[in-house]
């Protein structure tokens, strides 16, 4: 199939995500029809809002009518297989090949009853499903579906090696001089970053500023990491970021090591903000757990999860060394892991996919560069 005749519709329960967003605006170069199908209240997203706020069954119909009336070859769900929104774009689609999509989304489990019921009925109706990370192809495929990875991206146009007088700029208005470990993701339990703080608890005599964004201290670990910081004598080495997205560049040049102290449980779309670490030049020190080594490519310095003795070790020979870019990680990065070439990845597969799904016992994985 010719791209002049994939007439593809995009949809989601919510507003697209950022990474999508920059996703589809790279396939919008290719010589193929894309109509959105997204909550009305979804506002800032590019495409037709055509599916009105309010019930559930509301949203399904409208977006079933807009099936009808679009009549497209290929439909993209950015939602996991076992959603209500997925299983009614499959089931409204004709002949069209229906995808799920687990990029930067969680991938379902089967523990209740109603889950595994939603599942059941992707499974008979989805043409497959499309992931980033091989942790999740491989899970995907253990529920029987047909999986697809596209490369793990980042934004390529946002997270980039900076000139020196705008790092300079940055650690100016935080008003750092000495050398920057930065934390970038999400303060919860699973990220480790209590680890972190046990680990530079142990570095206290050497010249550090952590950078954390700011955090709810009244809730359980909030509360949990202010008392840590505190018993650790650290309040005067750290310093706290509002951690907006159109930031988020800048907070990461500024600093000269980025540590990921996820515990194995963490989320693996957590990996994406590595990547883009990687992008903007930062040394990169994350837990060996499958999706950040993956993330790294073999780039960074891996650690053993869990261990505050190991991260303190690593990380005082990194400052020691002073050590603060990796210019072949950047490079690489934007070689072969910006949006542009996951749009290529997925304009690629989406004509190739088999309109038959296999039987359970001999679901495919697709890998495609």
């Amino acid at each position: 199939m010719a791209g002049s005749e994939i007439r593809l519709l995009v949809t989601a329960p919510y507003a697209l995500d950022e990474a999508s967003s920059a996703l589809f605006r790279e396939l919008g170069a290719y010589d193929i029809q894309i109509e959105f199908a997204l909550p009305a209240s979804a506002q800032g997203c590019e495409g037709l809002a055509v599916v009105a706020p309010g019930t559930l069954w509301a949203r399904l119909k409208g977006l079933s009518d807009r099936i009808a009336k679009f009549k497209p070859t290929h439909i993209y769900v950015h939602s996991p297989p076992g959603t209500a929104i997925t299983n009614q774009a499959a089931l409204s689609a004709s002949k069209a090949r229906v995808f799920a999509s687990c990029l930067g989304i969680t991938p379902p489990l089967q523990e209740r009853w109603r889950e595994k019921a939603l599942l059941a009925v992707s499974r008979k109706a989805l043409s497959g499903v499309f992931t980033d990370t091989r942790a999740d192809t491989e899970h995907m495929q253990r529920l029987g579906f047909t999986a697809t990875q596209l490369p793990l991206a980042y934004d390529a146009e946002r997270f980039f090696v900076q000139a020196e007088s705008q790092r300079t700029r940055t650690r100016d208005l935080l008003r750092i001089s000495s050398p920057v470990l930065a934390y970038v993701g999400a303060v919860t339990p699973d990220h480790g970053v209590h680890i972190l703080i046990a680990a530079l608890s142990q570095l206290k005599e050497q010249d550090w500023t952590l950078l954390l964004p700011n955090f709810p201290a009244k809730d359980r670990y909030g509360h949990r990491l202010m008392a840590q910081i505190a018993k650790h004598g650290l309040r005067e080495k750290v310093v706290y970021f509002d951690p907006k997205s159109e930031e988020l560049a800048d907070h990461m040049n500024a600093a000269d090591l980025i540590v990921a102290p996820s515990l194995t449980s963490a989320p693996m779309h957590s990996a994406r903000l590595l990547r883009a670490a990687m992008g903007c030049g930062r040394v990169v020190i994350a837990s060996e757990t499958p999706s950040n080594a993956e993330a790294l490519g073999g780039f960074g310095h891996l650690v053993v999860p869990a261990d505050p003795d190991a991260l303190a070790a690593r990380l005082s020979t990194l400052l020691k060394q002073g050590q603060n870019l990796d210019l072949p990680a950047a490079r690489w990065a934007k070689r072969s892991c910006t949006f542009a070439h996951q749009a290529a990845a997925l304009f690629t597969a989406l004509p190739t996919q088999a309109m038959q799904k296999p039987a359970k016992e001999t679901q495919e994985t697709h890998h495609v560069a």
